[in-house]
């Protein structure tokens, strides 16, 4: 196969960059295009510059965006919608971020199939809710389309979070939102034009299937792992039984809200002994500040970090907590394997737990959750062997083997 072949193209990041520097190493990257990439010596970056405590703030909010290991040569720049997006959604604009999210997506898709043609790709590596116009202008052409996937279809979340408001509407910060029917249609169009699906768990395969009125989807879809940041995560410490009569740690990671199963967390610790166990959260509240008062005395909040900053907390801790009802699959719980950490998840989380390293939960409760948590206290050597444990099945979610599930499915597409 010749090389740089295969357009890589997202707006954000997610996990983009990884998907692109394995092709690059492969040698079958054409090009990576992003609305937003780090470089010092560019405005805006540049600001990072200004003395004091202005210029740390600054880099910090960079540094977010910092794509390592892709060459500047392949990294094409798009779009000012995602920067105003961001700002929107930190005003508390929600409605004016979505929709500068909107045509911000569409533009930005329709930058990539020009710049895919240009370098005359065979295929075009896409992300769902920003790839509609790429696909639709590419419909027909002789550049294959991959959809990647990253979330289950957002009809059944607007079922759960609906379930989810009836049952605990103090959690929610204001009226439920649902999913807008333009998107829902934006997506369900993307998973039509591809020619190949690609997903990172069985939960996201199973549910498109079930979702999709297409009998013959389920040949197209391919479950691909993702996999977690090995030069972000390489000096997490060996785990450390914790000393007798010192607490159990444990972590949630994510958006603190109910569709992550924060408001089951957050009930369940209240029935543990509070010598016996700790927990942060780290993450943006996604709840009124009013229902999370009644927990903060019984938990440590963190509000959002850059990523450079995860791997310490998570070394502090001894498991990871992510009962949440609807993901794509969530690479935390790969970060916490590589750190060490026990895992206590939803089967709809993703993959990365198994019985050797803590919990995989059949239903989500309060009662189960607390079943987990009471288990995995009264029984420090199990603890220590499930942080070991997750270690060794951390080497099933690495970089390298993220670009041999990618060279393996380009070989059977014949890309």
């Amino acid at each position: 196969m010749s090389q740089d072949q295969v357009a890589v193209f997202h707006p954000g990041t997610q996990h983009s960059w990884q998907t692109a520097r394995a092709l690059q190493d492969l040698g079958q990257l054409a090009f990576y295009a992003t609305s937003i990439c780090y470089d010092p010596g560019k405005w805006p970056y540049k600001a990072v510059r200004f003395p004091g405590p202005i210029g740390a703030a600054l880099h910090r909010e960079f540094s977010r965006f910092d794509i390592p290991g892709i060459d500047p040569g392949r990294i094409r720049t798009h779009g000012w919608q995602e920067w105003g997006e961001r700002m929107a959604a930190r005003a508390g604009l929600p409605a004016v971020a979505r929709l500068l999210d909107t045509a911000g997506n569409r533009s930005f898709a329709q930058f990539a199939s020009k710049e895919a043609i240009r370098a005359d790709a065979s295929a075009i590596w896409g992300y769902d809710n920003c790839a509609l116009e790429a696909f639709a202008k590419l419909n027909g052409g002789s550049i294959k389309r991959i959809l990647d996937v990253t979330i289950a279809p957002r009809r059944v979340l607007n079922r759960i979070m609906a379930q989810l408001h009836d049952e605990w509407p103090q959690f929610f910060v204001s009226t439920r939102r649902e999913i807008p029917p333009l998107i829902l249609k934006r997506t369900e169009q993307e998973l039509a034009l591809a020619d190949t699906i690609v997903v990172g768990s069985p939960f996201v395969r199973d549910t498109i299937i079930s979702e999709t009125p297409d009998p013959e989807i389920a040949q197209r879809i391919r479950v691909l792992p993702y996999c977690f940041d090995e030069a972000l995560f390489a000096a997490s410490p060996l785990p450390q039984a914790r000393k007798q009569g010192e607490p159990v740690k444990f972590l949630f990671v994510g958006s603190v809200g109910p569709r992550k199963g924060a408001h089951l967390l957050l009930e369940a610790f209240l029935r543990i002994p509070e010598a016996e166990a700790q927990l942060t959260l780290l993450g943006s509240l996604d709840m009124p500040s009013a229902t999370f008062t009644r927990y903060s005395d019984r938990v440590t909040h963190i509000n959002q970090v850059p990523r450079s900053q995860v791997p310490a907390i998570m070394a502090q801790h001894d498991a990871l907590v992510l009962p949440s009802f609807f993901e794509g699959s969530a690479i935390t719980l790969l970060e916490a394997l590589a750190s060490g950490l026990a895992l206590i998840q939803s089967q709809n989380a993703g993959l990365g737990g198994t019985a050797e390293t803590g919990f995989v939960l059949d239903q989500l409760t309060i009662d189960a959750l607390e079943e987990a948590i009471l288990t995995t206290l009264s029984d420090r050597e199990r603890l220590l062997d499930w942080r070991h444990n997750a270690r060794q099945r951390a080497r099933d979610f690495t970089y390298a083997r993220y670009r041999q599930h990618i060279a393996s499915l380009l070989a059977e597409l014949g890309t």
